[in-house]
């Protein structure tokens, strides 16, 4: 047999028996009136009320709220197994690391030209200091941030990595 993928809570009788006069148990009240368990729904999320009435809940006595009643309960939706989120997760991750490394905080805070009459005739015996800090685009700082000084060339003289300030 399928299963439907609504179904509606009707109450054609609803009971006139005192929920606060009844004996509490496990599931609910215990009536006296009727000699039956009456289950307390009125905490239940819709798929939890779909599934317990399509497995075993033909004659059931029941407290409800009235958002429960008389409306289309949906059958939940399955979740994703755990190898479908492994999946995912390996999927993405292989993307990101694709991505080149420095992509995230690559900004040019300050270029710097030194001109060619100052500059040495070798850049080893070179000595400078860099002063400011590194920071995203939200002006968050970067700690160890990757430092290069390039030439009018466009070729690489100088690396550093940042302190953490």
């Amino acid at each position: 047999m399928r299963k439907p993928k609504t179904i509606q809570i009707t109450l054609p009788k609803p009971c006139h028996e005192d929920w606060n006069n009844m004996t509490p148990v496990e599931r609910g009240r215990f009536c006296t009136h009727c000699q039956k368990t009456v289950v307390d729904f009125t905490n239940w999320r819709d798929a939890d009320l779909f599934n317990f009435f399509i497995k075993d809940g033909g004659n059931t006595c029941g407290r409800f709220t009235n958002l429960q009643l008389d409306r289309n309960l949906t059958a939940p939706v399955a979740q994703p197994g755990f190898i479908y989120r492994i999946a995912i997760a390996l999927g993405l991750s292989s993307l990101l690391t694709q991505l080149p490394a420095a992509a995230f905080a690559q900004h040019t805070v300050h270029k710097h030209s030194i001109h060619p009459k100052k500059q040495l005739k070798s850049l080893s015996k070179m000595t400078c200091s860099i002063k400011g800090h590194t920071t995203d685009q939200y002006e968050e700082l970067i700690p160890a941030a990757q430092i290069e000084v390039y030439d009018d060339k466009a070729h690489l003289i100088a690396s550093v990595k940042s302190d953490e300030n």
